[in-house]
This record gives structure tokens, sequence and C-alpha cells, in this order.
């Protein structure tokens, strides 16, 4: 690290945890400049899957089939904790994936 990275990393450590958590989010929203040639490419890109969708060209899944292929990964992760989840178990259909919030997260 340079001399003035590490004094902003000794700053840092004598912050509290909200202030540092704020900074995460200015550095965060920095860093996330838009880039409307990629913005412009992803939109072609999901034209042509919308229409493949409805047109049957492509195969989809429902939510519980796509997790259940990831379950063990977001386990070992830590981002799912089936204790907690038990109770949704069987009851989210297809669709629903798109706007379901994550209930350990929300």
């Amino acid at each position: 690290m340079t001399t003035s990275t590490e004094k902003l990393a000794a700053e840092i450590s004598s912050l509290s945890d909200m202030e540092k958590l704020h900074l995460v989010e200015t550095i965060l929203s920095d860093l996330d400049k838009p880039d409307p040639e990629i913005d412009r490419i992803w939109a072609i890109e999901a034209r042509k899957r919308w229409a493949a969708y409805l047109g049957g060209r492509t195969a989809s899944e429902d939510y519980q089939t796509v997790m259940g292929k990831y379950h063990h990964l977001l386990l070992r992760q830590g981002r799912i904790y089936p204790e907690r989840l038990a109770p949704l178990r069987g009851k989210l259909t297809r669709g629903e994936g798109i706007t379901w919030k994550n209930p350990l997260r929300d």
C-alpha cells in the first residue's frame, strides 16, 4: 500500500460501524458508473431472450428448480439458512422469483 492508502486505512479503523458503512456505500456508488454501450448491448440481449421465451424457443425453469441446482453452494457460502426458509418451501410458484424478496435480508 502507498503511504496515503495506509493513512486512510488507519483513519478508517477508527470510524464507527455506521461511518464505515456510509464510506463503503460512497465508494461503491463511485465505482458503479453506468456504461451506455453495455446498457445498450444488454437491452438488445434482453429483448432477444424475451422474444425467444415468448416464441417457445427457449426452456424455462421455475424458481425451486433453479435454486435446487445451487442449494449446496448457497449453504456452503452461508447465503441461505434452511431453518428460516422451511416455511416457504412449496409456496413459491413460477414467476415469483422475479420479484420475490429474500426474507433473510429484506
